[in-house]
């Protein structure tokens, strides 16, 4: 392996525009921004270009910055409408007698995710969430069976990441949907 540390040659560089020679290599790679366009360059430009998408996406699509939607809200809008969509105290208990199905999406560094749902007169409810990462599988299991109405559940939908095998154990590589099912979590499905 080789100790390079040679910095590469900037043959060009102007507005929106990058030229560089690997050092290693010798190969000639350029960075063409749509800044380079001076039609592209304004205010309105980039706001009619973004309609639609969230900033991570115009950062991560427009501005090449590949860190741009790690860590982002799947739906940005819930914060900014939040008193519409969530609702206040006293949240109603829709009962036992409901059909309730879950969402699960693993994370262990970042926040795992549980969410339970149920439809009233054609209105689909988030009735209960835990959100917090799964450092401890055993302890989230048991937390997501803290839910009052955790065996009226019909299926949990998870990614499905969480059937690789991907989790070393002392018996060998395991999935996450396999501890949880050691856990008594028995309705998971793969979701889309």
């Amino acid at each position: 392996m080789s100790n390079d540390t040679r910095q590469p040659e900037i043959l060009h560089e102007s507005e929106g525009l990058l030229i560089r020679r690997n050092p290693k290599n010798q190969f000639v790679v350029a960075r063409l921004h749509f800044s380079a366009d001076p039609a592209k360059r304004s205010p309105a430009w980039r706001r009619e270009a973004q309609a639609g998408m969230t900033p991570e996406k115009f950062a991560r699509e427009y501005d090449c910055d590949w860190t741009a939607i790690l860590g982002a809200k799947v739906f940005p809008e819930f914060s900014a409408r939040r008193s519409e969509i969530v609702l206040s105290d006293p949240l109603p208990d829709f009962g036992p007698d409901l059909a309730y199905w879950g969402g699960f999406d693993y994370g262990a560094r970042n926040p795992s995710s549980f969410h339970v749902y149920t439809i009233v007169d054609g209105v689909l409810y988030s009735v209960w969430e835990q959100f917090y990462p799964a450092k401890n599988l055993n302890d989230y299991v048991a937390g997501m069976k803290t839910f009052k109405y955790w065996n009226k559940i019909r299926y949990i939908a998870a990614d499905p990441k969480c059937w690789a095998n991907d989790q070393q154990m002392e018996e060998g590589l395991v999935s996450i949907a396999e501890r949880m099912y050691q856990q008594g979590v028995r309705n998971m499905v793969k979701g889309s």
